[in-house]
């Protein structure tokens, strides 16, 4: 079981219950504040400053941000193996075989921190932002819903799927359930 620990570090809990220190706040340049199993077997650890992966027990650098705004806010694996990471200023950053392409939505100052992400089967992301609603990341082009398209807030805290297709929002407003992801294009 991987532990990121305040003050301490990244932290492996193996089987026996012995506890592996994997690496420090000092190395991580800050505590692990997102952890996220790779379907590769990396561990992707996200800190105020940075994002790493580890594999192996080496501990390497993915992504340095280089402004405020660039903070890791959120991490997903997508359904074909890429890494998917939303910020603090409403960009989304996406790994796609070892180089990093940031990606900006339109007017995405107005949009908050990206707080949740959700990789649609389809290959698609869904992102839930801090002010600026649902974001829809398809075919290279982004879409953005708002109250004024029906959601019951802007503030979007936790996006969801499951088996029939719907969508599950998490927002300051209450759960809201988007029937069939009717808002897809």
């Amino acid at each position: 079981m991987w532990i990121g620990a305040q003050g301490v570090g990244l932290l492996l809990r193996g089987e026996d219950g012995a506890m592996q220190h994997i690496a420090t706040i000092t190395q991580l340049q800050g505590y692990p504040r997102l952890l996220l199993p790779g379907r590769d077997g990396r561990l992707w650890v996200g800190t105020i400053w940075s994002i790493f992966s580890v594999k192996d027990g080496i501990l390497a650098t993915e992504y340095t941000a280089q402004t405020t705004g660039e903070h890791p806010t959120a991490l997903v694996e997508a359904t074909d193996g890429t890494i998917w990471a939303g910020t603090l200023a409403g960009m989304l950053l996406h790994w796609d075989g070892g180089r990093v392409v940031p990606l900006a939505p339109p007017d995405h100052s107005s949009l908050g921190r990206i707080w949740a992400l959700w990789p649609a089967p389809d290959g698609s992301l869904w992102a839930g932002t801090e002010v600026g609603g649902l974001l829809h990341w398809n075919k290279g082009r982004f879409y953005r819903y708002t109250m004024k398209d029906g959601l019951p807030s802007d503030s979007i805290v936790q996006v969801l799927g499951d088996a029939a297709g719907n969508l599950w929002l998490g927002t300051r407003a209450g759960v809201a359930r988007i029937f069939g992801a009717a808002f897809a294009r």
